[in-house]
């Protein structure tokens, strides 16, 4: 016999779930409140039912998004229900709901749990055997960035992997010891654009080396094993599906006019089909961020900010600056880019 909701509940979730589908009609899913995001989430906490109605019915355009990336960049084939399963299964953590506990309502409940998939989705089927480490990391979906490590000795063990002295030097300036391009320059008697050509080229050999030797075992003094290769190449395959910063929308409000907006969405549904528009946004965003010819210094501002939402204090303090400049350098990147980004639909 099914046991009976109380009343009060039984009245949560129909408002919920009304909620949910008025937002499934809408197209452009409008944002809902604080307090709407904060009753439905209670209400996926309490309610078995109402749970498994928003993690295989209501997710399923994000469920979607998943499986379309697993296939294009893992070249594996995943059913939608299996993968809400495995979301589901994560976040639910044995009635702990780890993952739900600390939401205060701010963001969408949609963002929310999307953000949490992404970090739990992948390693687990990685953990399951269902897709390879190697088959994911490929040249365009990954970016290297030693300088998010902060053990400068293990920054060191990876560029010792490069051979030729001239990179492996200019590397060791730049990622080890913290020089700027005018200290390695006359350091290593180097001109401005041999020290740029050479840094792209050590940048590029030490990357695709790390590619495709996947792993670099290494046990810290506490005793730690970590994967040094992890740590220095950023898996860009899923992570995006989780970005929703207010810089992101911003910098659409200036490059997407009104007039042309439903041409430009056909285009991003073309390119990333079957994902929300705040998802297809971000990802081309931060695909045409990888194009810009910035520094390493920039990019990693750029990265820090937008992808991670590190602290400008944080950042400077990583790269020796202070947060005003971090602050100053990431508005200038996104003027840069929301024009180089409005070249591009214009062309």
């Amino acid at each position: 016999m099914k046991k009976k909701k109380p009343e009060a509940l039984r009245q949560d979730v129909l408002r919920a779930t009304s909620l949910l589908k008025n937002a499934q009609k809408n197209k452009l899913r409008r944002e809902f409140t604080q307090e709407e995001n904060l009753l439905i989430c209670k209400c996926i906490v309490q309610d078995e039912e109402f749970a498994s109605d928003f993690f295989y019915k209501f997710l399923a355009p994000m469920t979607s998004g998943f499986v379309y990336k697993i296939k294009k960049d893992y070249k594996v084939d995943v059913l939608p229900h299996d993968v809400a399963t495995i979301i589901y299964t994560e976040i639910y953590n044995r009635n702990r709901w780890t993952r739900l506990t600390s939401f205060q309502g701010h963001c969408s409940i949609y963002t929310w749990v999307a953000r949490a998939a992404a970090q739990v989705l992948i390693p687990r089927l990685r953990d399951e055997g269902i897709i390879q480490f190697t088959s994911g990391r490929t040249e365009k979906t990954t970016s290297l960035t030693l300088k998010s490590m902060k053990n400068k000795e293990e920054r060191q063990l990876l560029i010792d992997l490069v051979d030729v002295s001239q990179w492996h030097d200019v590397l060791t300036c730049v990622y080890v010891k913290g020089m700027s391009m005018g200290e390695t320059m006359r350091e290593l008697n180097m001109t401005e654009d041999l020290f740029k050509n050479t840094l792209t080229t050590a940048r590029k050999s030490l990357k695709d080396q790390l590619i495709a030797q996947d792993s670099y075992y290494w046990r810290r003094k506490d005793g730690k094993m970590v994967n040094l290769v992890s740590l220095a190449l950023r898996d860009h395959a899923i992570v995006l599906d989780s970005i929703d910063t207010e810089e992101g929308m911003e910098l659409a409000d200036n490059v997407l006019d009104d007039d042309a907006l439903d041409a430009r969405r056909e285009v991003l549904n073309i390119i990333y089909p079957g994902e929300p528009f705040k998802v297809q946004w971000h990802k081309f965003v931060f695909d045409h961020a990888m194009q810009m010819k910035w520094s390493v210094e920039k990019e990693t501002v750029w990265i820090g900010r937008y992808c991670d939402g590190v602290p400008s204090k944080v950042l400077a303090k990583r790269l020796g600056r202070n947060a005003t400049w971090v602050d100053n350098t990431y508005s200038r990147l996104n003027k840069e880019l929301a024009v180089s980004i409005r070249a591009w639909w214009e062309a």
